[in-house]
């Protein structure tokens, strides 16, 4: 201890220093080296908390997923990336118009054959978020019917009607197609969604599952969220917006608990393949089938299901 003016100062040494009390480095010392398996660990932490928050966000917030076909263009084109909201239907409600992606419990995808290999790494990364989902299993469409709709093809000006409003489509589905290229009418039980693709004429949608048994309803419960935005490529980035297409339509009535369906592709083309199976025993040439004629239908037949058109 040292007195100067009357003051009294501690003046701490290498040997005054309470050998009870640790120090700190750079107190009257050198600092520590950083170590390298101080290193190792805090990077292990960082890597641990990255993936616990991609994993975290992918099972409640967002998910990305891989658009393998055509069938949403030209809205979505085949090779985009899109971003997905689970927010929707958790928190937010479902609207008509809305671009979802839901799972194919249904086996709708099941003539497309197995979906792409992938290494464990990949899958890993998949699982968690980190890589965009590409494995088939899932599906994007655009909401058209709402549980209670009556969904309807097609008004005399060729418009799709729902609830008997006819909604013009012409924004978002692919400029030279029609809303279909033949009648039907569903009636959306409680519960249920009726979807279809962008690209009407290479869209194996609700349209084309009319007589399964899930009558080309796809269940709400499968649906794992809303397209907000496509994030890849670059030169294509954008938001989803909502589409007022159908602000004019009508609130449904109730929705039953049992759908309704009735026209769909085979009352265009099941007289065809009726002829062409009496071909098979009379040796006989089929006549084509008439193709309905007027603004809401095509002159030629729909392009072929069975190449994987129908994500």
């Amino acid at each position: 201890m040292q007195e100067k003016s009357g003051v009294r100062k501690w003046v701490m040494s290498e040997h005054t220093y309470p050998k009870h009390i640790k120090r700190t480095p750079g107190f009257h010392g050198k600092e520590k080296p950083f170590g390298i398996l101080q290193w190792i660990r805090e990077l292990l932490l960082v890597v641990v908390l990255g993936i616990l928050g991609a994993a975290l966000i992918k099972a409640f917030l967002f998910q990305a997923f891989v658009v393998p076909s055509g069938s949403m263009e030209d809205t979505i084109q085949k090779g985009d990336r899109v971003m997905v909201s689970k927010l929707t239907p958790e928190l937010m409600d479902i609207h008509r118009g809305d671009i979802i992606v839901f799972e194919d419990s249904q086996g709708w995808l099941s003539r497309l054959g197995e979906a792409p290999a992938h290494n464990k790494f990949e899958k890993f990364l998949m699982l968690i978020g980190l890589l965009p989902d590409d494995t088939n299993n899932h599906l994007i469409k655009r909401v058209i019917g709402l549980p209670g709709d009556t969904v309807k093809c097609c008004a005399p000006n060729g418009e799709l009607m729902v609830n008997g409003v006819a909604v013009n489509e012409k924004s978002y589905i692919k400029p030279g197609t029609v809303p279909s290229q033949f009648p039907f009418e569903a009636v959306v039980p409680k519960g249920k969604l009726w979807v279809m693709g962008d690209n009407r004429s290479n869209s194996e949608d609700s349209r084309f599952h009319m007589d399964e048994p899930g009558e080309g309803f796809v269940p709400i419960e499968d649906v794992t969220g809303r397209a907000f935005a496509i994030w890849w490529p670059f030169d294509r980035m954008r938001w989803f917006s909502h589409v007022d297409n159908f602000d004019k339509v009508p609130s449904p009535p109730p929705a039953p608990e049992k759908g309704k369906v009735s026209g769909g592709p085979d009352e265009l083309y099941g007289a065809f393949e009726r002829q062409l199976g009496a071909v098979v025993t009379s040796g006989t040439s089929p006549s084509e089938p008439e193709t309905p004629t007027g603004p809401n239908r095509f002159s030629d037949q729909p392009s072929e299901s069975s190449q994987g058109s129908s994500e």
